[in-house]
């Protein structure tokens, strides 16, 4: 099996999404964990990320990701956000939007430490 590492931390998935102008939710699951990233706008309130958490989800609820040079968690490393196999996972993430509204979603998860 090929493993892929980013500096010292193995990728345990990645890829890219297309985001049609008129979806504005994008679910990944791994394993029982699901991940929700969903795009919110909202002129009023400044460019930020709220994360909630219940039993097995974590949705990053991503306001004002409207950028054609793109947003994210991408530039501080990955984000610690569940463990699996008994190893802390991080996510990072780009999300640019087209002129049409449409988005390319891009995410890399990986593992935060050493396989034991």
């Amino acid at each position: 099996m090929n493993k892929v590492y980013v500096g010292e931390f193995e990728v345990l998935f990645s890829g890219m999404v297309a985001v049609p102008a008129n979806e504005n939710v994008v679910k990944i699951c791994l394993s029982d964990l699901t991940f929700l990233f969903e795009f919110i706008s909202d002129k009023k309130a400044k460019d930020r990320i709220e994360t909630e958490a219940s039993n097995a989800s974590l949705k990053f609820k991503l306001y004002n990701y409207e950028e054609l040079s793109g947003q994210g968690v991408l530039g501080d490393g990955f984000a610690n956000v569940a463990t699996f196999n008994n190893r802390k996972v991080g996510v990072a993430f780009m999300c640019y939007t087209n002129v049409n509204s449409s988005r390319m979603f891009h995410y890399t998860f990986a593992y935060l430490e050493p396989e034991r």
